[in-house]
């Protein structure tokens, strides 16, 4: 039980450090979403795909997938948060890879995976 724990909390660590790096340490600008890409398919029925984002930096276009997702039921075709604007957080070593600012998604994910490796880490240990 531990060992799960232990890789519950690594597996938060990266998420949450990968959002993280892109907030604090990267550029922001502003953005729309224009699709989504990198579909992956789950077991339960249900699609997952990436935003796909348009932004501008130094007067150049440039489209990004984003660490942020939308999901569907098989066969479904996505069509949530089209066109919106929204804040776009990246780094000039990887342009092609954003965070989207406004949604909040992957932190509460890593938190809840991150607050899961604790419990069965201390779980074990009791």
């Amino acid at each position: 039980m531990i060992i799960i724990g232990i890789i519950f909390s690594l597996l938060s660590i990266i998420i949450l450090y990968k959002r993280i790096g892109f907030i604090m340490f990267g550029n922001k600008v502003s953005g729309r979403i224009i699709g989504y890409s990198n579909e992956t398919k789950n077991l339960k029925g249900i699609d997952t795909y990436n935003y796909k984002v348009e932004y501008e930096y130094n007067n150049k276009k440039y489209v990004a997938s984003s660490l942020e997702s939308v999901q569907v039921s098989r066969g479904g075709i996505p069509n949530k948060n089209l066109n919106i604007p929204v804040t776009v957080c990246f780094k000039k070593s990887n342009m092609s890879v954003v965070t989207i600012l406004e949604f909040k998604q992957t932190t509460i994910l890593g938190l809840f995976i991150l607050g899961i490796g604790i419990l069965l880490i201390i779980f074990d240990l009791l």
